[in-house]
């Protein structure tokens, strides 16, 4: 996230879209300046990257800019990684995967880019 963020607006993007799981928008001050379609898969139970600043960036974006967010209820963060136990309890906050959010986001990921 931030990667695109800084990304200079006269530039053209190195990019035609982006996908971001479970993306750290905390700390990130300005808007994205990168008019390219974004799609951010967030963990319901993220206790890691908080959604809320998320929530806070999208709703700082120029008006138009094409962003879809996909938020799985159930899911924490790192759920798409299949080497992990459904739950591993770690001091930066439990993280763990999610068969279940991970084939919904593989599956919103291939529509996304599809397109």
């Amino acid at each position: 996230m931030i990667a695109i963020a800084r990304h200079p607006v006269a530039a053209r993007p190195p990019f035609r879209a982006a996908v971001a799981y479970y993306p750290e928008c905390y700390g990130v001050v300005m808007p994205l300046q990168v008019p390219v379609p974004l799609l951010m898969l967030q963990a319901g139970r993220d206790e890691v990257s908080w959604n809320w600043a998320c929530e806070d960036l999208v709703k700082r974006l120029p008006s138009g800019f094409p962003v879809e967010v996909r938020v799985y209820p159930a899911a924490r963060h790192a759920f798409d990684v299949p080497e992990l136990p459904p739950l591993l309890k770690r001091p930066g906050g439990p993280i763990g995967y999610d068969p279940e959010a991970a084939a919904a986001a593989h599956a919103e990921v291939k529509r996304f880019l599809g397109r």
